[in-house]
């Protein structure tokens, strides 16, 4: 299980909370050699399935101001990720932020990215936000009968260079397994500038990683290509 939220304002200086779950299933989730679990990576590369979503300001082109993640292996129980985020809440309004969490199967955070969240009472207001919007998907974790369906989702993310695309593990669950859906796509920054449209030159190249043609898009949900890290999308549906 991956729970993310996400302090937003938008070009207009519009602020919202935007909050995502997801799980994961059989998938396992990336470890340390401790056998702690890897938050950073499961943020930026492991989202999984998303069964939920909350939106108070519409994605795209927004700055994060600041963000709360949970990740969690299937066995743990609510109980334990309620206790994860008081004791995570307990170090932010001690300490402010950021400020993170470790407990067996468990890995919480709270990050400020602005210099507002540096202010102590700043970073409080932040959190509680971030906080109350992720406890209000949590109970979501339980659905029954969630499978993969829907757009195909494409991860991306700014690189050196261009932008790059991947498949996350729902999608790669939905394709018949070959090596080129396992590459990570650089677009080229060239590509990404006028007279090229971005949104039309990310849907070919993801096209092409995914191996389908637009009417096989169209015919399963459509294709949503997104940032895991900021929820910013970059194509939707």
């Amino acid at each position: 299980m991956y729970l993310t939220a996400q302090c937003v304002r938008s070009r207009e200086g519009v602020e919202g909370v935007n909050a995502y779950l997801y799980v994961h299933g059989a998938d396992a989730l990336p470890t340390f050699v401790d056998g702690a679990l890897d938050l950073e990576r499961i943020a930026s590369s492991g989202a999984g399935l998303e069964v939920a979503r909350s939106e108070t300001l519409r994605p795209g082109g927004n700055a994060v101001r600041a963000y709360l993640d949970l990740a969690a292996q299937d066995a743990v129980g609510d109980a334990d990720l309620f206790a994860a985020l008081d004791e995570l809440a307990d170090r932010v309004h001690a300490s402010g932020l950021p400020a993170s969490v470790r407990r067996p199967g468990i890995a919480a955070r709270a990050e400020g990215v602005d210099l507002v969240a540096q202010n102590l009472a700043a970073a409080h207001t932040l959190f509680n936000g971030l906080r109350s919007a992720a406890l209000a998907l949590l109970p979501r974790r339980s659905d029954e009968g969630r499978s993969p369906t829907g757009p195909f989702v494409v991860h991306a993310g700014y690189a050196f260079g261009g932008v790059r695309l991947w498949l996350p593990p729902v999608t790669l669950a939905r394709l018949p397994a070959a090596p080129l859906r396992r590459l990570r796509l650089l677009v080229p920054e060239e590509l990404l500038q006028p007279p090229h449209v971005i949104g039309d030159v990310l849907r070919e190249a993801a096209q092409l990683l995914l191996g389908c043609a637009s009417d096989e898009l169209h015919g399963a949900g459509g294709l949503e290509i997104l940032d895991p890290r900021t929820g910013t999308v970059f194509v939707g549906a």
